[in-house]
């Protein structure tokens, strides 16, 4: 029954509080010395795929245990909520309903004070869990900003050079020369750094520098196969170098559209890699035959923020002495145990019958609702059978609440993705990626082009970690309420299969005979268990489109 639900709950519960604690405990001992301040202490620092894939996998567990303890404590939730058979004499004395099988908010105004507080600290323990769990672990990205030119081949065995102040379309012959004196030095030290820099063919060139944050490449040389390119005219000519430069700028993100030719639109650098794979690839005009990158040691960190990670065991701890207390407050006998299921309410009423609703066998819900005093409705009633639809087992109310929830959802989704695609058309005039191309974003990966600008938001850890995690609470929000519409649902199918099917026998906390007792309350598990997993998918699909980077 319910009792052996809640054991594996609290003890599941007990277990990742464990396991949290070990975890911390070791984290803390091996790298608390790179601590980072704010409670961060780095794990990881090194490649970006590795630290991606750890980030990747580490979240996908993090949202499967935050999952897990929701509908741990969910389950315990509705089983407090659940009303004894003395407090439903008392109020139907009264002329009160309350709700049996389903998960109840209206029955915490007549429920005893103690499951109203046990039922409130496990409800409250789970908002820090949605807000703060996914950001335990983060990574730090480490992005060089990197110097370029366009140069001939002979740029790389000549000591004598040209740099112009031109970008594009120029008579390079006839041009000034550059007077910024960095850019003279960049040059030289690109100049006589090139033998140690990688070739890379184009379409890799284009792939590997067509991204907002390069981590393991700098300095870039793009090699035309222009000869001509010189300050005669000639192949016999002093090279004439064509400088560009990087700024990482999220209010004009245009990070590599040198690329594209500094065309004033969005770059497809995955379409410019295909075509230069066929037919070519210019930069400022020129015919490009390779480039020659300078590799850089990768800095991408994967950090652990200690502070969330005890906040966390604090809300872990709380929902698992709830639990246990839960266990402890109800070993009495089995007349004053709580109704959790329909059947152990059947039960309980076929036995000890109710005084106040005698004779009222075929009265509806709405026939108990209407009326103040059920005295008055103790009459002669007309049976009027119908056929109940499923969504009719759930009151407007909750439809409502449903609707709500899930409209703020799909706002809330899509109002990120018209910030994004508004950002993207501020950065690029006259064009922005199309909605097939957002997939090329890849998942959970971090682009300049889609950072929230933050300037308005108060600074600070805790602020950015609550505004990245809020869609998880809003989609928590949707999982509970569809969970209640599907519990009442499935509530009544069960009570109208006890006309249908007697055979099947009551369904009850404590089976006797053909009774029959099953660890789930009213959703069967062949529902909950893909529920619990979509819920799994989706948050987890949030923890990587919105979170806190570095």
């Amino acid at each position: 029954g319910w009792r052996a639900g809640i054991r594996l709950c609290a003890i599941f519960t007990t277990c990742i509080f464990i396991f949290n604690m070990i975890i911390s405990i070791y984290v803390l001992a091996k790298h608390g010395s790179g601590s980072a301040g704010n409670g961060t202490v780095v794990m990881y620092t090194g490649k970006c795929k590795t630290t991606k894939r750890f980030s990747l996998w580490l979240h996908f567990g993090i949202n499967a245990v935050s999952t897990c303890l929701l509908g741990a404590g969910n389950y315990t939730m509705q089983v407090l909520n659940s009303p004894t058979r003395e407090e439903i004499n008392k109020h139907h004395a009264c002329s009160r309903w309350v709700e049996i099988g389903v998960p109840s908010f209206r029955n915490l105004r007549w429920i005893s004070k103690g499951r109203v507080v046990l039922w409130w600290l496990l409800a409250l323990s789970s908002v820090p869990l949605h807000l703060l769990f996914n950001s335990v672990v983060f990574t730090s990205v480490g992005t060089n900003l990197y110097s370029g030119i366009v140069a001939p081949k002979s740029f790389l065995e000549r000591s004598s050079y040209y740099i112009t102040s031109c970008m594009y379309g120029c008579n390079y012959s006839q041009s000034d020369p550059i007077q910024n004196t960095d850019w003279k030095d960049r040059v030289e030290y690109i100049r006589t750094h090139a033998s140690s820099f990688e070739r890379l063919e184009n379409a890799a060139c284009v792939r590997k520098y067509g991204q907002s944050f390069i981590s393991d490449y700098h300095d870039l040389i793009v090699v035309t196969s222009n000869n001509s390119l010189t300050v005669s005219g000639s192949s016999g000519g002093n090279p004439v170098v064509i400088p560009f430069e990087i700024y990482l700028n999220t209010n004009n993100a245009r990070l590599y559209e040198w690329i594209c030719g500094f065309v004033g639109k969005w770059c497809d650098t995955r379409q410019v890699a295909e075509n230069a794979k066929s037919s070519g690839w210019e930069v400022n005009g020129q015919p490009i035959e390779y480039c020659l990158a300078e590799p850089w040691p990768e800095e991408c960190t994967l950090s652990f923020n200690a502070s969330i990670m005890f906040i966390t065991l604090i809300c872990n701890i709380i929902k698992a002495v709830c639990m246990y207390c839960t266990l402890l407050q109800f070993k009495e006998s089995k007349r004053t145990q709580l109704l959790v299921t329909l059947g152990d309410a059947a039960e309980s009423f076929l036995k000890y019958p109710d005084s106040t609703t005698a004779g009222l066998c075929i009265a509806t819900s709405k026939t108990f609702k209407d009326s103040k005093n059920w005295v008055n409705i103790r009459r002669p009633q007309k049976w009027a059978g119908r056929e109940i639809r499923w969504f009719q087992a759930a009151p407007i109310w909750l439809w409502v609440c449903v609707t709500c929830v899930t409209l703020l959802g799909i706002i809330v989704t899509g109002l990120l993705l018209i910030f994004v695609r508004a950002q993207l058309y501020g950065a690029f005039d006259s064009s922005a990626p199309t909605l097939s191309q957002y997939w090329r974003f890849g998942i959970g990966s971090t682009d300049v082009l889609t950072l929230v600008d933050l300037d308005r938001i108060p600074r600070g850890t805790l602020p950015l970690i609550i505004l990245a995690n809020l869609p998880q609470a809003i989609y928590s929000l949707l999982y509970l309420s569809y969970n209640a519409v599907l519990t009442r649902m499935f509530a009544s199918r069960e009570w109208s299969l006890y006309a249908s099917k007697p055979k099947a026998g009551l369904r009850t906390s404590w089976a006797v005979g053909q009774q029959r007792s099953t660890y789930f309350l009213q959703l069967p598990l062949r529902y909950a268990i893909p529920f619990m997993t979509l819920s799994l998918v989706l948050h987890w699909m949030i923890s990587k489109a919105s979170f806190m980077s570095r």
